[in-house]
């Protein structure tokens, strides 16, 4: 990487799956590459708890009356609150309320910290970052380098485009994924700052490559699976019966690796995950497609 004024430029060279030499040179806007999702931090549940806290007493104040006193509590474990009334009306409204403003509040965290609630495969409820929407808001990064390497694949079919960002990607180093569970998005990075940093762990990269994907591709069907400990990314291109593809509602994607070091071609993945997907033991999250072909 070399800086000039405004921007900085990005020079790779890999050897993709056929053993070729691959080139990609490309430039970034300063204004993207350090400004792009700076408001996300490390999930943080007191100060998502504080934030909570300071909405119910609030939306309390506002709704106390002589009738109805509402007590709110913070403990080390969560926010409570007590309604108490002998208005039965008033105090059923008071407690929707409250209960309204509290989802407000934590929803409000999570959106403005690039979060988002999930659910894995064994059922367990967690946050981790939104990779979905920060795949969607990341194409001011991509667009330079796609602009760039439309020089070097010219006409080639959509399979060996893939297999070109594939390759890119992966032979990016690679850092261990934190545990999603309870990491709260610490091993994370967007697809800013793992172009900036040159590492990323399996969700990082995944998300950087749907990312380019969506943007060369508007309407295509774009998922990330995520294994327990891993993460694939799965496109709606045309397969054969010897690729390694996931049937969703009947739309059939072809199983992507972008983590590496191993450079996989599309439709190969790894045996350990193979058996994940077998198994049915992931979990789904979809790209939108891009605003103007919705």
């Amino acid at each position: 990487m070399t800086k000039q004024k405004g921007y900085s430029q990005f020079f790779y060279n890999w050897l993709d799956h056929q053993e070729k030499q691959q080139t990609l040179n490309f430039n970034v806007e300063h204004e993207y590459l350090f400004e792009l999702f700076r408001t996300m931090k490390t999930y943080r549940p007191k100060v998502a708890k504080r934030n909570v806290y300071i909405a119910l007493k609030r939306t309390a104040a506002k709704l106390k009356t002589r009738q109805t006193k509402i007590i709110v509590n913070k403990n080390t474990a969560n926010v409570s609150f007590q309604v108490l009334s002998d208005n039965n009306e008033e105090r059923q409204t008071a407690i929707n309320e409250l209960l309204k403003q509290q989802a407000l509040a934590q929803e409000k965290y999570l959106t403005d910290n690039y979060y988002n609630h999930y659910t894995d495969s064994t059922g367990v409820l967690f946050v981790k970052p939104d990779h979905v929407r920060i795949a969607s808001e990341s194409t001011p990064i991509v667009q330079s380098l796609i602009k760039n390497a439309q020089k070097n694949f010219g006409s080639l079919a959509t399979r060996d485009v893939v297999n070109y960002f594939l390759g890119w990607i992966q032979t990016i180093p690679y850092s261990t994924l934190e545990n999603r569970l309870t990491s709260q998005g610490s091993g994370f990075v967007p697809p800013n700052k793992l172009i900036l940093e040159n590492q990323g762990d399996c969700d990082s990269k995944s998300t950087l490559f749907a990312s380019v994907m969506r943007a060369l591709y508007p309407h295509m069907g774009i998922i990330i699976i995520y294994l327990p400990e891993h993460a694939l990314v799965g496109l709606q291109i045309p397969y054969t019966q010897a690729d390694k593809y996931l049937e969703i509602e009947g739309n059939f994607y072809v199983l992507m690796e972008p983590t590496g070091p191993a450079v996989l071609q599309a439709a190969s993945i790894a045996a350990e995950n193979e058996r994940f997907i077998e198994d049915k033991n992931y979990k789904v999250e979809y790209v939108p497609l891009a605003q103007a072909e919705q």
